[in-house]
């Protein structure tokens, strides 16, 4: 249980990264794979992600959940959303190319893991288990 937070409160935390994960997977699914390919969505996909972990390590002691966890939260679902969805997509393919491409999907379902685990911390130590700046003395007070 995080401190401070019920299991369902923890778990609402993270719907924002589900909501970009869904958008980013319908949209990859129906329109972006057909139209961009999968060389231009996967690295779209891995520049979001590493941007939303750049975003969420500037995140400082009085950060704001709705500001700038959130929001942070929806660009890494959307990132991974397009990286996972084309590797589910093309990775069971069958054919000789899916194969030969196989590890580079693999990568991708490893960057994806620890881009998860990177976000699931930076949330878990940074606004889950916020640091308590003491109060400053009073003026004139030696």
């Amino acid at each position: 249980m995080t401190p401070g937070f019920s299991p369902l409160r923890a778990g609402v935390a993270f719907l924002p990264f589900i909501a970009g994960v869904i958008v980013a997977a319908n949209f990859v699914s129906n329109v972006g794979l057909a139209r961009l390919g999968p060389k231009v969505v996967v690295p779209i996909g891995l520049l979001l992600s590493a941007a939303a972990a750049g975003w969420l390590t500037r995140i400082g002691v009085s950060g704001h959940y709705g500001l700038d966890v959130a929001p942070a939260l929806v660009v890494v679902g959307l990132g991974t959303g397009c990286a996972v969805t084309v590797a589910f997509s093309l990775g069971p393919a069958g054919a000789a190319r899916a194969v030969a491409t196989a590890t580079g999907h693999g990568d991708v379902v490893a960057f994806t893991v620890l881009i998860v685990l990177f976000v699931a911390g930076a949330v878990a130590t940074g606004l889950l288990c916020p640091r308590r700046v003491p109060p400053s003395a009073p003026r004139g007070a030696s």
